[in-house]
């Protein structure tokens, strides 16, 4: 019955039978974050709270996906998720990815995705777990305030490559807005566009969410 609840919840953030939502692409952190993804490190991404870390991380199953890789063999939990709250902390995880196994049955490469990571205590002692015996490719993420502890530096030196995540500059603002600029016409013409555009950004900031 236990498992039988997890797997709804993950059945709800999981595109093994749906399509992915459609997001909006942030270039220099994807090809940073499929660049060290190659390593085999866990992949950190960290940042402030709505500044765009779980829509990268649907960015890098799109990559993974167009590159061959199952839905199925991909696994994304979001830890920020209420539901979770109802399961002991301590074993959550290794719950999650027991019923993962069981019910979904990926075969072949894998990878796990932790959202929101810090919700959950010792979560570093897992990962480093799941580092350890190799069976899954891993990435994180994480609220800076809170993800970097000292219990996640000890268990984790040298295992780790991060990526950190800001909200959108000016240019991303523009661009989540359908504005590009190659040049000092495409300016000039789109000029009063533009500022509008600059007041809201001075006025509400760059997060993704407000744009």
């Amino acid at each position: 019955m236990e498992k039988d609840k997890i797997f709804a919840i993950l059945s709800d953030w999981n595109a093994w039978n749906k399509p992915l939502p459609a997001t909006f692409s942030r270039p220099l952190y994807e090809q940073e974050i499929a660049r060290k993804a190659k390593s085999g490190e866990v992949i950190v991404i960290k940042g402030v709270r709505r500044s765009g870390k779980s829509t990268l991380l649907t960015n890098e199953i799109k990559r993974l996906q167009a590159s061959g890789m199952p839905a199925k063999n991909i696994l994304f939990v979001n830890l920020e998720d209420q539901r979770f709250f109802l399961f002991a902390p301590l074993t959550l995880l290794e719950k999650i990815k027991e019923t993962w196994l069981e019910y979904v049955q990926p075969q072949g490469a894998t990878v796990i995705m932790l959202d929101e990571v810090q919700n959950i205590p010792q979560w570093e002692k897992w990962v480093l777990k799941e580092y350890e015996i190799g069976s899954s490719k891993l990435y994180v993420t994480g609220s800076n305030s809170q993800l970097l502890g000292v219990e996640f530096g000890t268990a984790l030196t040298g295992r780790y490559l991060d990526v950190e995540v800001y909200p959108l500059g000016f240019k991303e603002f523009l661009l989540f807005h359908a504005v590009e600029i190659h040049s000092r016409a495409d300016f000039i013409q789109q000029q009063l566009k533009i500022r509008q555009l600059f007041r809201r950004y001075v006025a509400f900031g760059g997060f993704p969410k407000l744009r």
